[in-house]
């Protein structure tokens, strides 16, 4: 089930959770750069433990902060309890779930550590994308891209919105360099939005 970039809050996390509640066969639940806080990640770990069939679960890009995240890292250290206890039996049915278990743990408590406070985007990049991010959001509108760079988690996340490399045509678009016949919009530093036609 793929519903990324779909602008859900709390409320339609914990409806997701109530509609999908009962249901076994969920393999796949993207609900990446969403607006889900700590209320919707904890109706969510109140039904992921039902999702016995579940192996990937992105909520990156959220607004999930701690309580949130201790609600779902409940979940995770369940499943890996149950991981572990399972992988200890004969049975190879019973350590293939373990295994299946202790994965998916480990596959979620990444994301949730890439969700945290505890984890900066900024470490790879090569410009600061807070004083870019807010003159965007300032500046919303109608579709915003990124020219000569290519598509930043960071950058989207800062100015909750997607902005996507630029790939040619008119539009509005973010750039550190000079853009001819274009309407400037604002700048931050060395970064102009532009509107070009």
């Amino acid at each position: 089930l793929d519903l990324e970039w779909n602008g859900i809050h709390n409320e339609g996390a914990t409806g997701l959770a109530t509609g999908l509640g009962h249901c076994r066969s969920i393999a796949k639940l993207n609900l990446y750069c969403n607006h889900i806080g700590d209320e919707g990640a904890g109706s969510l770990a109140g039904v992921i433990g039902q999702w016995t069939c579940l192996t990937f679960l992105n909520l990156g890009c959220n607004a999930i902060r701690a309580d949130g995240a201790r609600s779902l890292a409940g979940v995770l250290g369940l499943g890996w309890c149950g991981g572990g206890w399972w992988l200890r039996s004969a049975s190879p049915q019973r350590r293939r779930l373990g295994v299946i278990s202790l994965s998916c743990g480990n596959v979620a408590a990444l994301a949730l550590l890439f969700h945290s406070p505890l984890w900066l985007w900024e470490l790879n990049e090569t410009w600061p994308v807070q004083p870019v991010a807010a003159l965007a959001r300032a500046n919303s509108g109608s579709e915003i891209r990124l020219k000569g760079y290519d598509e930043r988690p960071s950058l989207n996340w800062y100015a909750e919105q997607r902005i996507q490399r630029f790939k040619g045509g008119p539009g509005r678009r973010l750039s550190d360099k000079p853009q001819e016949d274009c309407i400037n919009e604002g700048q931050a530093g060395r970064w102009t939005l532009s509107n070009c036609r």
